[in-house]
């Protein structure tokens, strides 16, 4: 069982690598400045399918450099605040609850796939990024862990 740090980290990694790709894709690998700032976050809310201002609050939560953030998120990942096990290849389900409370952020193609698969039981498959997980048989949707309810299936013989 491998444990994933997840959310601000994986939302600020992402962005700055984005930045990188911005950079060197149309500047020849020469800084850019804030020119792609719209488009990297854009593409950080469509990878991680949350809204913008969800994306942008997460990112901003692991950017400050002061020792006392830092010291706060060692913490969190010692109190297993922000450590979640390694699903891949385990029945899940979607913990639908965590979507319909904040159903406004999401689309409603989402909501709606959501929604009529609340009691489906899904093989969790890694993405490549090791911290999201894609649903066997999901229509292509990615899942953080913490969206994801392991379940405990018997075969009967």
């Amino acid at each position: 069982m491998s444990n994933k740090l997840i959310d601000s980290i994986q939302v600020y990694n992402y962005v700055q690598n984005r930045y990188s790709h911005y950079d060197k894709e149309f500047n020849k690998g020469i800084y850019t400045g804030e020119k792609y700032t719209k488009q990297v976050f854009q593409d950080a809310a469509k990878h991680f399918n949350c809204s913008l201002k969800n994306i942008e609050k997460l990112y901003s939560e692991f950017s400050y450099t002061d020792i006392d953030k830092a010291l706060n998120l060692i913490n969190k990942v010692k109190n297993n605040e922000l450590i979640f096990e390694d699903l891949s290849g385990e029945f899940v389900k979607i913990n639908v609850d965590n979507y319909l409370k904040n159903d406004k952020q999401y689309t409603k193609v989402f909501i709606s796939f959501i929604k009529e698969n609340k009691d489906t039981i899904f093989t969790a498959v890694k993405t490549s990024t090791n911290d999201l997980y894609e649903l066997q048989d999901g229509n292509g949707w990615l899942f953080s862990a913490k969206d994801l309810i392991r379940i405990e299936v018997k075969i009967n013989e």
